[in-house]
């Protein structure tokens, strides 16, 4: 487990996670296994409701098909520069959908989705 990794470490480490990264972080930091922590919008826990319009919407391509829920789903360029680019330029945005946009794992989204 990350935690017990964490816990091998001469000292704690400073974390920074974002939006699922950064509630990971939350709950080590909660734990007493970071020095410091940054959660850069990071996704909701269970109980806070609602979810943001923005939220969803950059949720819907994976919550769209059931089966997703076993995948690897990627983003297209419009769906990456809504959620991830939207405050960068345009070229800016096609940099980094080229350099870092990476299919992602369904499970959490559905899991943080029905987690209310």
């Amino acid at each position: 487990h990350l935690a017990d990794l964490i816990g091998r470490l001469d000292h704690a480490p400073a974390l920074v996670g974002h939006s699922f990264g950064g509630l990971l972080v939350q709950i080590l930091a909660g734990r007493g296994l970071a020095r410091a922590t940054v959660a850069i919008s990071p996704a909701p826990f269970r109980g806070v409701l609602p979810l943001p319009f923005a939220a969803l919407r950059s949720s819907a391509p994976v919550l769209g098909n059931p089966a997703n829920v076993h995948r690897a789903v990627p983003l297209t360029y419009d769906q990456f520069r809504y959620a991830f680019a939207n405050a960068v330029s345009e070229d800016e945005a096609h940099e980094l959908y080229t350099a870092y946009c990476v299919p992602g794992a369904g499970k959490p989204i559905f899991q943080a989705a029905t987690a209310n």
